[in-house]
């Protein structure tokens, strides 16, 4: 079992398919959408499914991107851009069955939790009804794992930026413009303009750490926020913010807290998930890892979550330990197996004093 949970505890989402210099698919989402607006809308959703896929899972490879799809590059660049000049229906009947595939075998190892199921109905509302939703919640709390893998199930309508820690607005912009793939060498009118035209009323922008934006400093700003806010209002895409506790306080009771009402007031569902985690939740977890886990089970991993900061992350590296411990002994995992498992990580962080 030591791929369960890997999805709730790898910070980065990377693409295990190396690209070459200059085999990028070189075309931006922007020509994209306006390419494919002539087909119906579900030949719309698959096209884009495969330009997500290609970003996420294929590095962007144009090579890789032709291997998967089993046609050539001047076919899918002609059908991406409008230009192929005949029917479409085989090439998206394609992509509909590679997309059936890759969505029935491809294996996270996410662990869904009453938490993470709380979580992906938040996003659904931003993403349903074009509407601001911040989630709230301390470290360890699954709050990215749990977005980055909703935005997984649906490949080229939701975008994920990270906010920077630096760089003012400008830094913000051109990150964001990253995570569009679209080319961040511009000014900032030309940035805006690129975003805004990357996104309308089928898109949603997860911003994690949105804290990160935040006015600081002496040329203090509220111009990364702004954006966002005028983003939803003019293109009607939904936003999820991710946060800690330091946002929402200063959201409501900062320095900035009287411009903050208007932001305050658009976001339609502040989802704040507690510190201290749930016995469902650690039954939900202890699930993954065995058949009918045992209450003494359910309690041990609870308590070891709720003893530490780094909540589930830890608990799920110690639940990996102790599974592996049970499977080489051909038994099925318990509160015994888990506490070894444990107390042998609290060993190696002990120092003697002797």
């Amino acid at each position: 079992m030591t791929e369960v949970a890997n999805m709730n505890t790898n910070e980065e989402n990377e693409s295990t398919t190396p690209r070459k210099r200059g085999d990028g698919i070189n075309i931006p989402l922007t020509q994209i959408m306006a390419g494919i607006s002539g087909y119906d809308a579900k030949a719309q959703e698959d096209l884009l499914w495969l330009h997500g896929y290609c970003m996420a899972r294929l590095n962007g490879s144009r090579s890789a991107l032709v291997d998967f799809i089993g046609s050539d590059w001047t076919t899918i660049i002609r059908i991406w851009t409008g230009k192929y000049g005949a029917d479409i229906g085989i090439f998206v009947e394609r992509v509909r069955h590679f997309r059936r595939k890759a969505e029935r075998t491809e294996k996270t190892g996410f662990v869904k939790t009453c938490v993470t199921e709380r979580i992906f109905k938040v996003c659904d509302v931003a993403r349903d009804y074009g509407v601001f939703v911040m989630i709230i919640g301390g470290s360890g709390r699954s709050k990215t794992h749990s977005t980055k893998e909703w935005m997984r199930l649906q490949f080229g309508k939701v975008h994920y930026l990270y906010a920077p820690v630096a760089g003012g607005y400008s830094g913000f912009l051109k990150a964001l413009a990253r995570s569009l793939g679209i080319g961040a060498d511009r000014n900032i009118t030309a940035l805006e303009l690129a975003i805004e035209n990357c996104m309308n009323h089928q898109h949603t922008l997860i911003v994690d750490e949105v804290a990160h934006l935040l006015p600081s400093g002496k040329t203090a700003s509220t111009a990364s926020l702004d954006f966002l806010r005028l983003l939803n209002e003019k293109k009607q895409c939904g936003i999820v913010l991710v946060t800690t506790d330091v946002f929402p306080q200063q959201m409501r009771s900062g320095k900035w807290s009287q411009w903050f009402e208007q932001l305050d007031g658009r976001i339609e569902i502040p989802l704040r998930i507690p510190q201290d985690f749930s016995r469902r939740e650690f039954a939900d977890i202890c699930n993954a890892y065995t058949a009918d886990p045992e209450p003494e089970l359910i309690k041990l991993a609870r308590e070891i979550a709720n003893k530490r900061r780094g909540g589930v992350r830890e608990l799920f590296r110690h639940l990996n330990r102790a599974s592996d411990m049970a499977g080489k002994r051909g038994e099925p995992l318990t509160a015994k197996h888990l506490a070894v498992a444990y107390e042998y990580a609290a060993n190696l962080l002990t120092i003697p004093e002797e």
